[in-house]
């Protein structure tokens, strides 16, 4: 059975998770990464590395600070996993700049997924919700 997201109503679970999902990164965070990396291209040179990689921090660091400034999110545990989530996704967008030898073409996608799944029991958790 399927259920539009319409459907829910503010005493429903699902819109709450939807919304602690939506505020888990800020739009503009993801979009700024996404728009640095179409700029610096394919080619894969240590420069491009390194500004990938420090404009991935950066936006990590303003993640928290943007969401609970223009999204009001005051949740501790949203604030905190905000900047480890971006991260996260953001190794999974530019896993191309890469070549370790671990893999990382199944790891991050994997941690990406078990990461989402541990946030939805901590979000309820924080909520007093058992």
């Amino acid at each position: 059975m399927s259920r539009d997201i319409s459907e829910a109503n503010s005493d429903n679970s699902i819109e709450s998770y939807l919304d602690k999902l939506f505020r888990l990164i800020p739009t503009e965070v993801t979009a700024a990464f996404l728009a640095i990396n179409t700029l610096l291209g394919t080619d894969n040179n240590s420069v491009n590395i390194y500004l990938s990689l420090l404009s991935a921090f950066v936006l990590a660091c303003l993640s928290p600070l943007l969401l609970q400034r223009f999204a009001g999110v005051r949740s501790k545990i949203q604030l905190v996993s905000s900047p480890i989530t971006f991260l996260i996704w953001a190794g999974n967008i530019a896993i191309y700049r890469f070549n370790p030898a671990w893999s990382p073409d199944k790891v991050l996608p994997t941690i990406l997924i078990l990461w989402t799944v541990l946030l939805l029991f901590a979000t309820t958790w924080s909520d007093g919700r058992d």
